[in-house]
């Protein structure tokens, strides 16, 4: 009998030794991502300053530490999620935020007003010496206090005043426990280089998930069947994904094959001409298994939008007249179907995203109207910018087919973004075919993106093609305009500046900035952003190429079924089923029969 015992004892031991990578996770129970981690986990530390893994790198994601608030970039409106109930602002200068009694962390303690003061002042460099990730909070925020267990008081400053910001950092701030990390700080984890370094491999956080595994293949997340959002205050159940994992693929080639293998249930990377797949991805009755957020063109919800930046400050493209003709020359049509597969709306020359903040401006503005142009006029506009080139003095003075400068000189400016990105590639190959047909020398450069991320904080660039727009927020229109045409405090070109990457700078500008800050009256705000369109359009320091998805989300349905669609009555935004309100995905579906 004791024998038995012992080799009983002997067989779990070896049974609990065994890798999770050699346990069978259920594809039936797993919900499969890819296209947000690439190569083996460094760490899963909110603290570290780089190379953080998923789903805890992009600070949007609520999967494993949860946000006050969930921002929904379908309503623009912050819906509660550990906060128990709306914003309410006491006064000009105060907000109150509950936070709900059910909240508890995967370990069972309660989450409270101390967890929360703890991870603002986490980022306070005034209070433990150093910066973290969320440490701009301070900017726009004055203190915090604690008014009971479950109630916190922000104070904003009177400079800068900003009633934007911080309801935006209430959403974008992951809440992270006091009781686990606090110890750590305290003791070995002290100096910043240490706290940084700390591997983090068993998050304690208050979401739906818990970190189970893994390695140099996937990375596991298994569902927290004591988690708090299956209270009535929240979600009231649990999701029916027991396992969340993102395989970790080499390249896109090989996510989108594995995708178009059935093995990948969300896919966040490009994957070019859907529409084929959704023809061959079929189930036995001939229905497609392949959905995206709209049934056909563009397919995808269009948040960001990438853009040519153009250094302002080097001869030729400081001036005015020659970004304008750059702009006229592009094949919009071209870069919408060839290299975006058609995943965009039409664009429009605006610095707002005509999708998402027409309404921010005033189209009966007959001179805003006067400096915008129809983008679907190729002909026109090749026209158009080669008279603008004519007259300023941009000839082909040696009969190459190539302008020369007015001094003479020769012309030649790169197009920059990374190595592999291929519609953005793509893209650039379509502005120098486009630059062209007005005689502008304009070639591509496609480094590696290690390269080319410090060189585009340097301002060290002709033309860099990126999205210099912020993500989806409450704090926008306001932060879309501020990020890349807001001149103060931003370092000197040769330092590293985290935007307004071509350090355009327009006192009119930085005033009006000020002023919408400031603001929460429609009309004025409308009459503010119209006044820097403009501008903007006046000069032309950022050239708008597409409306492109925050995150792509294309949908396999042959596992789970019920991913947001437009019209589905759930105001669910597609983001992964991880970011912000997206994560309301996770709630929506069902296993597919």
């Amino acid at each position: 009998m004791k024998k038995s015992i012992v080799l009983l004892a002997l067989v779990l031991l070896f049974i609990a030794a065994v890798p999770v990578a050699a346990q069978d996770i259920p594809r039936e129970e797993s919900l499969t991502t890819n296209g947000q981690q690439w190569g083996i986990p460094v760490n899963f530390n909110p603290f570290a300053v780089a190379n953080i893994a998923w789903p805890i790198g992009d600070n949007r994601r609520a999967v494993i530490y949860e946000h006050l608030y969930m921002y929904n970039m379908l309503t623009n409106e912050n819906e509660p999620f550990l906060a128990d109930g709306p914003i309410v602002w006491e006064d000009d200068y105060n907000i109150v935020v509950k936070i709900k009694p059910a909240a508890h962390w995967s370990d069972g303690e309660p989450l409270t007003a101390d967890d929360v003061l703890f991870t603002y002042n986490a980022g306070n460099p005034d209070v433990l010496g150093y910066v973290t990730q969320w440490s701009d909070v301070w900017t726009y925020l004055e203190k915090i206090e604690k008014i009971d267990d479950y109630t916190v008081r922000f104070t904003i400053p009177e400079e800068p005043y900003n009633v934007h910001m911080l309801p935006s950092f209430l959403s974008t701030v992951r809440i992270l426990p006091e009781h686990f990390w606090q110890p750590l700080i305290d003791g070995e984890l002290n100096e910043i280089t240490a706290l940084q370094q700390y591997f983090n491999e068993d998050p304690i956080g208050s979401g739906a998930f818990k970190l189970k595994f893994w390695d140099e293949t996937r990375i596991v997340l298994e569902r927290d069947d004591n988690y708090w959002g299956q209270d009535a205050s929240m979600f009231g159940k649990l999701t029916e994904v027991k396992y969340f994992v993102h395989p970790l693929y080499e390249n896109n080639d090989a996510g989108n094959l594995a995708f178009s293998q059935g093995e990948v249930d969300v896919s966040q990377q490009f994957l070019p001409n859907v529409w084929e797949l959704q023809d061959t991805l079929v189930d036995a009755e001939g229905n497609s298994l392949v959905t995206t957020y709209f049934p056909e063109a563009p397919y995808q919800l269009g948040y960001s939008m990438p853009s040519l930046v153009v250094n302002i400050h080097r001869p030729g493209l400081d001036d005015f007249t020659v970004r304008k003709a750059i702009a006229l020359s592009l094949d919009f049509e071209a870069i919408g179907t060839n290299a975006m597969s058609g995943y965009t709306e039409p664009i429009e020359i605006s610095l707002f995203n005509n999708y998402l903040f027409k309404q921010y401006l005033d189209y009966d503005d007959e001179e805003m109207l006067d400096l915008m142009w129809d983008t679907t006029d190729l002909d026109g506009n090749i026209a158009a910018a080669n008279a603008l080139l004519d007259e300023a003095g941009y000839a082909d003075v040696d009969g190459d087919g190539l302008r020369e400068m007015p001094d003479g000189s020769k012309i030649e400016w790169k197009a920059t973004c990374p190595a592999g990105w291929s519609d953005w590639n793509m893209t650039l190959e379509i502005l120098s075919e486009s630059a062209k047909k007005i005689g502008l020398n304009i070639t591509t450069d496609f480094p590696e993106f290690s390269v080319v991320q410090p060189r585009m904080y340097a301002g060290d660039f002709d033309i860099i093609m990126w999205s210099p727009f912020p993500d989806p927020s409450i704090a926008n229109p306001w932060r879309w305009a501020w990020t890349p045409l807001y001149s103060k405090d931003v370092p000197a070109l040769g330092e590293a500046a985290f935007r307004n990457f071509n350090r355009y700078t327009n006192e009119r500008v930085d005033e009006l900035l000020d002023q919408a800050a400031a603001s929460t009256d429609m009309d004025e705000q409308v009459e503010i952003y119209t006044e820097i369109n403009k501008i903007w359009l006046s000069e032309l320091p950022t050239i708008p190429l597409m409306y492109r998805p925050t995150s792509f989300q294309t949908t396999y349905e042959g596992i789970w079924t019920g991913f947001a669609k437009n019209g589905d009555g759930t105001n669910t935004p597609p983001i992964d089923c991880t970011d912000q309100a997206a994560i309301k995905d996770l709630y929506n579906l069902t296993p597919a029969k």
